[in-house]
Parts: structure tokens; sequence; C-alpha cells
């Protein structure tokens, strides 16, 4: 159900050279001044996240009891932190064996030491392009220590532990610095010579041991307490600075907490929050204005329960986006006194924390793209002061908020659900739209334009308008000023899109999907007759090109597909049955080896079922039967082993026939041991024709263990699209979008590309398009409206 791979884009990815997938963050980084550059040269910032657990009594991560590991990197990547900081203890590497882990989870993490389990966050982070720093929390698990030792734990055992990682970690850039231990406070001291309390001295001793076995870490020093938080207090290092025997390694750190931690005085000061920026330099911010080191804010947060929190918060990111760099605490939500960025469900985003940080992260990808539009001068009330079940009112103003006369409007709108508007009054009305009159065209500064409204039929929900636009421009503020790739992850979904290479070549396209989509499925270029047109010689260059593209645009790849009746070779087809099941065998090995580590997940057989529920008669279910599917599954795995394994489908989306099948399939597999990790369901749907079952199907296959996706969405018209076949579109993409919302394991959306300039409906539906959020000028549609409300 997609569109053709053309001999020309055959051709062209054939003879086109791969670029190299660089991004400003590669390799190890140093320092230069107050500065922190990566391996390049390219200036870098750490905009980084706290997930702690290591250094608890569960030895492992916080939330595996709920999420995979994976998954929960993954959705820190797609938040566009850019760092972790991952704390620990020194009895991590005793004899303690973690817990507090579903292995049904996390299969591979069932028998692994803590120090394993660590090793396993540093791989997925390498493979998605999260750095890693690593933070000696404290001693023992039962507490933090104000020394950097204890009797149980001496400065030997806590320098030999640094080392041990330093060695262990060397020629890994993922791992890029030593956060040498947390909060040093009273009795520890800054330049006293009290070699038992100097914590300036031991910072030089661990430091230096750490750099002798591995000379690429950044060293991070904590400041002491005194009269601020602890670990935050660094005057001391203007006339006594850490000395390393590496250059361009050291990084100071500091900690500062709001309210909702401690109330400090300054929180109780006339003049705050006017006074913080004096404690902030004073503190700590100098080092960087006097261009002496860069400095890591390495943990701040709050559950901003105290309206003073919000101020604080918001004063401190604004200080901080001059130059310095920064973690916040925490990604846990069983942070006692701050919460987390995640909920209590360990899966959704606190919106509200998480829209503070969203300017300062890092990982934007470059270009503004068309995204939504910016907001304009107008307000716009719209309420309902009547509703009788089947119908309603629907009463409208528009305040203009500007400072100059609104001459003319329109004012356009996009219902979520199934309402007609059947008549309105003092505008022109249409199904999506009212346009003024001309007693009521101007609109002066800071004047209403009211008795606005309409009659309407609905019947279900009667949800209104996500947002307003007046004149092309958004009322009522930025309602959708995120990415859909925003929107989505801080649902703990993803959103992406199809790319192939001509679409990767359209400028316009490349930037809209970088902006949109935090995932990218590889259209065509992955398929048989792309990457295998003759046996055993294979070619990557168009996938390869594609991961990166998406690499570069800090989004991850979806792999798509390896078995599938259509687009393979006929050498393929006309291949006795020993043979192609060895050629299957051997495709699968080749192609999921080569992007091993590259994508996070696969199609690993497409299409296999008929609409009634029978077995596609393909060349594949003649020659080998039914067992093809299970042997391809095995050998992706035995490929990938960690790449999650998807059985692909169409018009599977609601409760019938087709989807009782593979249903049937899945639980088959799962009750035989196939390794089967989620089912897609492609929602290729026709105008107004979501199933209304689609939630119910989603959730009996989630029930049998397996992630679901929605892989292929698009909703296509009869053409010419007008605004009420846009208008019922919209409501199509919102239900699904609701629909993977209300269920815990459907993991994400992806529309089969994102404009309708690259659909490929028109060429296989003649007469029908317009099926995808952004028209063929790269506009957005009310489709995209739709989703990000849904989202959002």
């Amino acid at each position: 159900m997609k569109r053709l791979f053309c001999a020309l884009v055959l051709l062209l990815s054939a003879v086109v050279a791969t670029p190299a997938a660089t991004a400003a963050g590669d390799g190890y980084w140093h320092t230069s001044g107050a500065r922190l550059l990566d391996s390049a040269g390219a200036p870098v910032r750490m905009t980084g996240i706290n997930w702690f657990g290591l250094e608890t009594d569960t030895y492992s991560p916080h939330g595996l009891w709920a999420r995979n590991y994976r998954e929960m990197l993954d959705q820190i990547k797609s938040l566009r932190y850019n760092v972790v900081r991952l704390p620990y203890a020194s009895q991590l590497f005793d004899s303690v064996t973690p817990n507090g882990i579903d292995f049904a989870k996390n299969p591979d993490l069932a028998g692994l030491s803590g120090v394993q389990i660590m090793d396993k966050i540093v791989e997925h982070a390498g493979r998605i392009g999260l750095k890693i720093v690593l933070d000696r929390h404290r001693p023992s698990s039962s507490g933090q220590s104000a020394l950097w030792y204890t009797d149980a734990y001496p400065e030997t055992r806590w320098i030999n532990d640094w080392v041990m990682l330093a060695r262990r970690y060397a020629g890994n850039a993922t791992v890029i610095g030593a956060d040498l231990h947390n909060e040093p406070h009273d009795p520890a001291c800054w330049g006293c010579g009290d070699v038992s309390r100097d914590w300036r001295l031991a910072a030089e001793r661990a430091g230096n041991a750490v750099l002798a076995a591995n000379p690429n870490w950044l060293i991070i020093v904590e400041g002491v307490s005194g009269d601020y938080w602890w670990g935050g207090n660094l005057q001391g290092a203007a006339a006594a600075p850490v000395r390393l025997n590496v250059a361009n390694r050291l990084v100071y750190s500091a900690h500062d907490y709001a309210t909702s931690v401690y109330e400090q005085s300054w929180f109780k000061d006339p003049a705050f929050p006017s006074n913080l920026a004096g404690i902030w330099d004073r503190n700590w911010g100098y080092l960087v204005k006097n261009n002496v080191a860069p400095v890591w804010l390495g943990e701040f947060g709050t559950t901003l329960a105290d309206p003073r929190d919000r101020v604080w918060l918001k004063t401190l990111l604004e200080y901080l986006n001059n130059g310095f760099s920064f973690a916040f605490w925490s990604w846990n939500p069983n942070s006692g006194d701050t919460g987390g960025i995640l909920n209590d469900d360990w899966t959704t985003v606190n919106t509200t924390k998480q829209a503070y940080l969203d300017p300062y992260l890092g990982g934007s990808p470059p270009g503004p793209g068309p995204g939504p539009e910016p907001s304009g001068p107008c307000k716009v009330a719209y309420s309902v002061p009547n509703d009788w079940g089947s119908g309603f009112t629907g009463a409208v103003s528009i305040t203009n908020t500007g400072t100059t006369p609104i001459n003319g409007w329109t004012l356009t709108f996009a219902f979520p659900g199934n309402q007609r508007i059947s008549n309105g009054w003092n505008a022109t009305w249409t199904q999506t739209s009212a346009t003024a009159l001309d007693w009521n065209r101007t609109i002066a500064p800071g004047a209403t334009v009211s008795g606005l409204g309409f009659n309407a039929t609905y019947s279900g929900a009667n949800n209104p308008p996500p947002e307003f636009q007046l004149n092309g421009k958004l009322c009522n503020g930025p309602s959708a000023a995120k990415p859909l790739r925003d929107l989505a992850a801080t649902r703990g979904k993803y959103f992406g899109s199809a790319m192939t290479v001509s679409e990767l070549e359209d400028t316009q396209n490349r930037e809209l999907t970088a902006r949109e989509a935090g995932v990218i499925t590889v259209g065509n270029e992955l398929k048989w007759d792309a990457t295998e047109p003759s046996r055993g010689q294979f070619t990557f260059t168009g996938g390869d090109r594609i991961w990166a593209g998406a690499v570069a645009a800090g989004q991850r790849v979806r792999g798509h597909t390896l078995v599938w009746h259509n687009q393979t070779p006929q050498w393929v087809q006309d291949l006795p049955a020993d043979q192609l099941r060895q050629a299957m065998l051997d495709h699968i090995a080749a192609v999921a080896g080569h992007y091993r580590g590259k994508v996070f997940a696969w199609d690993v057989v497409n299409e296999a079922f008929e609409e009634n529920g029978t077995r596609r008669q393909s060349f594949w279910q003649q020659k080998l039967g039914d067992g093809y599917l299970a042997e391809a599954f095995r050998a992706a795995r035995a490929a990938d082993p960690e790449a999650k394994l998807y059985y692909n489908d169409y018009n599977t989306d609601g409760l019938g026939a087709k989807s009782d099948a593979v249903y049937e399939l899945v639980r088959s597999f799962k009750q035989q041991g196939v390794p089967i990790d989620g089912v897609g369901f492609q929602g290729h749907l026709l105008l107004g024709g979501v199933p209304s079952s689609m939630q119910q199907n989603l959730q009996r296959f989630a029930d049998l263990g397996v992630d679901v996706a929605i892989t292929e969405l698009d909703v296509r018209m009869t053409l010419p699209a007008d605004s009420a076949k846009l208008a019922t579109q919209a409501s199509d993409y919102s239900a699904v979008a609701r629909a993977c919302l209300a269920v815990a394991r459907c993991v994400g959306i992806t529309t089969w590309s994102l404009s309708d300039k690259h659909s490929w409906i028109p060429s296989v539906f003649p007469g029908q398009g317009a099926a995808l959020p952004f028209d063929e000028a790269f506009a957005p549609k009310p489709a995209y409206r739709a989703l990000a409300a849904a989202f959002g």
C-alpha cells in the first residue's frame, strides 16, 4: 500500500555518494576558556537531565519496573536533552544485586551486575546520540556524605573506582566526563590546606588519576557549601583553582534549588527575584563571565508548588542562557522534594516543567520550517450557551489586542468532531470560517466584535475548535507552538514520517520533516529491490543517505521492510523453495546486520494476509508455506538483537477478519517463543473511515504483550479538496491520535510523508489525494492542527 520505488530513484541512489553523518557534539569534548567544544572544535553546551537510581539500594536506574530502559533513553533524546547525568554509589561495585527491574520489559538486563547495567545504558545512549556524565553521588546507597570518603569507603577506594570507570569506557566517546563527588559540604572546605577536608586538593588527586587513565574525559568539580547550597559555593576557585595535569579538561559545577527543597533567605528577600543574579554571580557565575572555565549547573529542580518557584525557574534559565550548561533534576518523578519531568506513570511528561526548559534545550533541527504560524494580535472567546444533545449554539467574539486597526477579517477554525454548522449570524459562515460583513469589518485597537454566532448539529463529543486564526495568524497565543515531535514526546509517544531519497533532496520537505518528525521510516530504500537487486550484490547507498539525514536532524529511524511480496526482484520470485528460503535468510542477515544499532525497529514481514483473513497467496506463501513468517522474525532477531520487530499490514486498523487473523498470528508467535515485539497498523484510510473499534483493536493487541504503532497514516479524499472535506479529515486524524493516546503500548504515529506534494495516493488512486497534514505548498492543513491539539 505504498508508492512503488521508481527505477529513476534507484539509479540516482546507486551513484550518489553517502555523506558522512556528523553533528555538533561528536566525539570527546574539551574546554577553551569558559566554552565547551566538541572534537571538531565546534561550540557545544550540555543541556541535560539527571536519571537517578544506580546510587540507591535498587542499584539500577529507577523506573525500570515500569518501562524498558531503551524507551526511557529514546524519550529523553526525543525531548532534546543531549546529556544524561547518571548518579551512582561506590557500593554499586560491591557484591550487590540490582533489583527493582521488570525483566519481562528489560530481558537483556537479567543477571547483570550494576556496572553491567551501566554499560547497557551507555551503549544505547551512544547509539542514539546521547552523552553520559557519570556522577559519584554517594559512597553507599544508604545516604550522601559531606566528604568524598567514609570509613567504609576511603579515599583510595573512591579514586580506584574512578580509575576503573575511566579505563572501562576509554575510547567510548559516549561517556564524556566524571562528576567527581556530589555536593561536598561542611566540614569540607576549599583551599584550607587540610588534606582531610580540602575538597579542592582531593579533586586534584582524583582528577589527575582519572586523566592518567583516560585523558579525554572532562573532570567536573563541584563546590562546597558555606552560605549557599551544598556543592554550589565555588567562590574559593577564584584564588585557588583546581590544577589538572591535562589542559582544557576542567569544568566547575554548582547546584541550585527552589523553595520546595529549602526556603533560603533570598527567597524571602523583598528584592526577589532581582537579587538572584548577584547570588549566582558571586558563587559560580563569575567563572564564566570572567572566561575562567565552563560551569555546569548539574542539578536544579522544583515541584513548582510555590509561585516563587516559577519565578525562580524562569529567572534561572534566562541567566543560564548566557554560556552555562545545565542538567535538570530530575527525569524521575519519585524525587520527593522536586518531582521530575516524568509524571508518576513513568511515561507521560510534566508539560508545565518541560515548557520552561524547552526553549533552552539542545538538539533543535536546523531551519525554522513552516511550522505553526506566529501568534497574531487577536483574542477569540468561544462558548456554547445552549446545547440540546444533538445540536448546539456557538457564540464567538474577537478582540483586537494589537495597536493598529484590523480592516477586514476572516476567522478560520476546524472542529475536532463531526460538528456541522447549519446557520449563523453577524458574519458569513462556512463549516470552517466566518468572514466579516460590511458593518463589522473594522476592529479598532482594543475593541471587540461580539454577537457572532451559529447553530450546529453534532453527535458524540462536542469539543471546541483547538485554535482560531484571524487572517492567517493564530489568536490566543501559540497554542500549537511546538512541533508535533515535541508534542507527541510529552505524551510518551513519537510522531514520525516516511522519507525517500527524492523527498530528502527536496529542501522544503527536508526542513519540514526535520522540524515535525522525531522518527523517520525509510520509505523505499530498504526494500529488497533497492538493497539486493542481484543475488548477493547489496547496496545501501539510499538507505544510508536517509539514515545520515535523520541523525543530523536528531531523529530515530525505523527500517521498512525486510520481507514483502511487492518490490522484490524477479530473480527472488523465480527461485525454488530451498533456495528462496536461504535467500530470505541471507537477505535479512545482510540488511538488518548492516543497520544493526542504527534503526530502533524493523517491519520484518509486510502484508501477508488477504482481506478475508486467509494467507496471501504470494510466492512466499506458495513456496515456503506458513512457516516463512516465523523464520523471518527469528532471522531478524539474530541479525539485530536490539531492534524491535514488527509485523505490518493495512486494513487491520479496526476489528474484522483480517485483524483477527493477524491477532492469531501474534498470539501463536508469543506462545511459540517467536520473537515479535510489535504490530504496525498502516492506517491508509478513506475520508471519514476511521474504524469506531480502532482503540479496542489496538488494545487487544497490546494485551498480548506487544507494542502497537500507526505506521503509514494518511486519509485520502476525492479531489478537489474543500473546507468541509478538510474538516472531516482533521477529525479523522484527531480520532487516530486519540486512539493511540488511549493505549499505553501504542508507541507512536507515522504518516506516509508529511506533504501532499510527496503523497503516493494520486499515482495509485486517480482522482484522490490531499491525504496528508500539509498541502502541496507545505502549508499546514486543519489535519495538522488537529494532531497538535490531540497531542497537546
